[in-house]
């Protein structure tokens, strides 16, 4: 597996964060940083911006128990399987958590890094990285957080954070690359 330093990469993807061209009808910005700098921000006494970042989520380890963990709780959601529960449940249960979580384990173990999750690291990294953009263009207006429907940062755990950084409005951005009840519904 490929082993890259953290700090480093975090900073790299800060530096190489470029602007996208506007989108058709709004000829007027060049980029999503004007966009931002244009769009209104409440002072500082109406409080901060908040911007969630969710993800799906990442078992605590690559190992069976942790797995199955994850699984169980990724699965039950009846938005992600939309089976009658009575049917699911044991199904799941009784089958498919018994075999698929050494199965998954071993194969988180060949992607997993030195310094956790590539989930939980890329999700840590691009949040530390937009901070620092947002922080350049509209600086001390905005709190950024990322979290996890399915494992920790919960999403309730980085809602509180921003309700405590001053947070006012939020912004919840899912990190999802299609719409679906499985993914962009599970975080509404």
């Amino acid at each position: 597996s490929i082993q890259r330093d953290t700090a480093s990469t975090a900073t790299s993807a800060a530096a190489t964060m470029r602007p996208v061209p506007s989108w058709p009808g709004n000829a007027r910005n060049s980029s999503w940083q004007n966009t931002l700098a244009d769009a209104p921000v409440a002072p500082a006494a109406r409080g901060l911006l908040g911007v969630l970042l969710v993800n799906t989520g990442t078992p605590d380890a690559p190992r069976a128990p942790e797995v199955r963990r994850f699984l169980r709780r990724f699965l039950a959601d009846p938005r992600v399987v939309e089976l009658p529960r009575l049917l699911w449940l044991p199904l799941l249960n009784g089958v498919i958590l018994p075999l698929r979580g050494p199965r998954s384990a071993r194969n988180y173990n060949r992607i997993w890094r030195n310094d956790g999750s590539p989930l939980a690291v890329f999700t840590a990294q691009l949040r530390e990285a937009l901070e620092l953009q947002l922080e350049v263009t509209l600086p001390g207006s905005v709190a950024v957080e990322a979290a996890f429907l399915y494992s920790k940062p919960l999403v309730a755990t980085a809602l509180q954070r921003l309700r405590e950084a001053g947070a006012t409005r939020i912004v919840v951005l899912p990190m999802f690359p299609q719409c679906s009840g499985a993914t962009t519904g599970a975080v509404f």
